[in-house]
């Protein structure tokens, strides 16, 4: 790179300007192999093309500009219809896009130039001779308007001096050009995650000042003063909320950003196992916290990759079945509430339950008898199990055992849950339900014998009071009927470690008649947890623990930190932890 440290201010914008480029190149040649004829999106990879071409040039980044050109050329040879984009001519395009990816990521990474030039300047010549991409607005050889000035390039090494003469002989072309440009200039700006990050925080800050004022505040309007005070406080309260409104809003981006990157993942791996698969997508403007969506990206990307590996049979079979030769594969986004839900549904060879029971016999997770009585519900739920895999081989792509544990693991790290539905021969639909954020969330305040802690809200199913006499006794554990349903009991004291309201008198614990019980969703199952009581839900300011510093000393201590890794600070000052339900 020439220009050193004088370019390194600008390194950041580069990669985030460059890796948007990169992914339109990836885009738009996805959908040109579908459609083409399409000019729209044959002008969009050329303007990207050319794009990043000035801005590597600028940087210094002498490869990059170099494969952008060649690149550029290849797709100018489409626009006059003296080439046609063939799958071997995709393909090797898709390699130097991914080149380029590495080379924008990676100052140091270098690629044999020559090689590259040369394989495209094949692919180029053994396309010639193709259709044109006519728009029917004019000449096919004609530029799109916007794409003019570009289009009628100089050769390396005088195009700043050719830039610089238009410039000079149409001032006014240039200047109405300019003001056209910033007219339209998108009322955005990018900040830095750490900043949106303390933004948050500030807020949540604010919101526990809030609830601690509210808190000094019951009960003490007792005269016009005090009503005054009341008043002016709740308009106070009502800032607030709009104010952590809109910051959240903030940190909110549509799953666009990642849905975007699997199209170009699928055809890769459909097309390296000789299958035809088509990858649908609905609720791309569905948005969620950034953090969730990060932590989400590597199980969408398993579950897809098993779709295609696991899923879709060769297009011979799926024709003896009575399907299309070609599979589908959605991917969808929607609202529900509070949560986002995506779904991903395969109309492929589905789930062989009794095989991943016999799998999980063979690798001696479960007991035959075990096997033999379970559900298909419980069956599937092996599926999240480390070390299982029904693969028949061992691939590059899955058959180790490897993927769906961590699928499960990150999906409810992030508050989430994961449900499996299968028909053999006709798919399979994973369903996750996320959390739009991770920052502030509603919680439960409940109390377990001197102590309270919260149950986020997206957990809770309902609150009840069971008469102990509803209570059964199966297999060893307890359990009470809800709405049709035989849901487990737990003592959630003694998962906690700490002795609950009338624990240490016998007597007058059997002499309880009812038990309050918070019924939560535990990995898509209703569990029942007995608690002292609950109080009220209020939204909560989430804070990390760092649990590598908590004492060991403390069997209270310990077993709290296992079932919670965040905490909050409450109105009155105190802090209690967040409990997982799916750790308990």
């Amino acid at each position: 790179m020439s220009g050193g440290d004088d370019n390194s201010a600008y390194r950041d914008l580069f990669v985030q300007e460059a890796n948007e480029h990169v992914q339109n190149l990836n885009q738009s040649l996805l959908k040109l192999e579908e459609e083409p004829g399409n000019r729209e999106y044959l002008d969009a990879a050329f303007r990207s093309a050319h794009t990043l071409k000035g801005m590597a040039a600028t940087m210094g980044y002498d490869q990059i500009k170099q494969l952008c050109k060649a690149v550029e050329e290849l797709f100018d040879g489409f626009r006059k219809g003296e080439r046609a984009l063939t799958s071997a001519v995709a393909s090797y395009l898709f390699k130097c896009f991914d080149a380029m990816q590495q080379m924008v990521s990676d100052e140091g990474f270098k690629i044999d130039i020559g090689q590259y030039l040369a394989e495209l300047q094949k692919a180029s010549e053994a396309s010639q001779g193709g259709g044109s991409y006519d728009d029917n607005n004019g000449s096919k050889d004609a530029p799109a308007p916007e794409d003019a000035a570009f289009l009628q390039q100089p050769q390396e090494g005088q195009e700043q001096a050719a830039a610089t003469a238009v410039t000079a002989a149409v001032p006014q072309q240039h200047q109405q050009q300019q003001q056209q440009q910033h007219a339209v200039l998108p009322q955005t700006i990018r900040v830095r995650m750490q900043d949106l990050d303390s933004l948050v925080d500030l807020v949540g800050e604010l919101l526990i000042a809030k609830m601690r004022l509210e808190q000094m505040m019951l009960g003490s309007a007792t005269t016009a003063a005090d009503n005054r005070v009341r008043h002016t406080f709740m308009s106070l309260g009502r800032l607030v909320s709009d104010l952590q409104y809109q910051t959240m809003k903030l940190r909110l981006v549509p799953v666009e950003q990642i849905f975007n990157r699997f199209p170009r993942m699928i055809r890769d791996i459909s097309a390296s196992q000789g299958k035809n698969v088509k990858l649908e997508m609905e609720g791309l403007g569905i948005e969620l916290d950034r953090t969730v969506l990060d932590a989400i990206t590597d199980p969408l990307l398993h579950m897809l990759r098993n779709a295609v590996d696991h899923g879709q049979e060769a297009p011979d079979e799926r024709e003896k079945a009575g399907k299309p030769r070609t599979g589908t594969i959605k991917l969808a986004a929607s609202k529900v509430g509070d949560r986002v839900m995506i779904t991903v549904e395969d109309d492929g060879r589905g789930i062989d339950v009794e095989r991943l029971k016999a799998k999980a016999v063979e690798k001696r997770l479960i007991t035959r008898e075990e096997a033999d009585t379970m559900s298909e519900e419980d069956a599937l739920s092996l599926i999240g199990t480390p070390g299982l895999s029904t693969a028949k081989q061992v691939t590059d792509i899955s058959g180790r055992g490897v993927g769906m544990d961590v699928v499960f693991s990150q999906i409810e790290a992030v508050g989430g849950q994961v449900k499996i539905e299968t028909k053999k021969g006709q798919g399979t639909r994973f369903t996750l339900m996320i959390p739009l954020s991770l920052a502030i969330i509603g919680g439960l305040l409940i109390t377990i014998g001197n102590e309270k802690y919260v149950l986020p809200l997206s957990s809770v199913i309902s609150t009840m009071r069971v008469d102990v006499k509803d209570i059964k006794i199966v297999h060893g554990r307890e359990v009470i009927m809800f709405r049709g349903q035989v849901v487990p009991l737990a003592r959630t004291g003694q998962a906690l470690g700490i002795p609950q309201r009338g624990s240490q008198d016998q007597q007058q614990q059997a002499s309880l008649e009812y038990l309050t019980v918070v019924i939560v969703n535990k990995n898509g199952r209703p569990y029942g947890l007995i608690v002292d009581a609950f109080e009220s839900k209020q939204e909560i300011v989430v804070k990390r623990l760092d649990t590598s510093s908590t004492s060991a000393s403390s069997s209270s201590s310990s077993s709290s930190s296992s079932v919670s890794s965040e905490a909050t600070i409450l109105g009155d000052g105190k802090v209690a932890l967040i409990l997982d339900p799916a750790r308990l």
